[in-house]
């Protein structure tokens, strides 16, 4: 993830600067952590494509996410002081979750995301962002910097970061033919 980040770095300079003229020079970063600025990462999108399986939580943490969760945090403890209700608190969405109420869920994060995500700062991945899903998952899928633009909490959250589900996330790619839907 740190390699990736600086790989996709000096892929961009080496680019603006023609260090090795008539070569192209190209990147594709494994886990790339949050470096650039939404234009400057979209500007890369031509020679850098940053890999994401599932939901690791490098190519979505930033400081600007950190705070986020922060907020997060802040308003289930006490929705009241946000301009929300009770059903907002941690114990209210952890009962709807034990429920299975999915539609309470979403209406409790389309209420809560705009009150929360409000950090500056938002930086992203470089270049052109491609999701990959364990083998036997859906099939590769380009991703825009919204989906790399928050956390998610989830069981495998960094358990996705680690080297051997990337390394079987491409090899279920290649052995699948996924890489030329993209």
């Amino acid at each position: 993830s740190l390699g990736a980040g600086v790989a996709a770095l000096v892929a961009a300079l080496w680019r603006d600067e023609a260090r090795f003229p008539g070569v192209a020079v190209e990147c594709v970063a494994f886990a790339c952590p949050q470096v650039l600025d939404a234009e400057l990462a979209m500007a890369q999108s031509n020679h850098t494509t940053s890999v994401v399986v599932g939901d690791d939580l490098v190519p979505r943490f930033s400081f600007a996410t950190t705070e986020d969760l922060r907020n997060v945090a802040l308003i289930l403890s006490d929705p009241a002081a946000h301009g929300l209700s009770g059903s907002h608190s941690a114990a209210a969405l952890l009962a709807m979750d034990a429920r299975g109420d999915e539609e309470g869920l979403a209406a409790a994060y389309a209420a809560i995301r705009p009150l929360a995500c409000i950090a500056p700062g938002r930086l992203f991945p470089s270049g052109r962002l491609v999701g990959l899903s364990d083998p036997g998952g859906p099939a590769p899928r380009a991703l825009a910097q919204g989906d790399v633009d928050e956390l998610r909490i989830s069981a495998d959250m960094a358990s996705s970061h680690m080297p051997r589900r990337y390394l079987l996330a491409v090899q279920a790619v290649a052995h699948e033919g996924g890489a030329a839907r993209l």
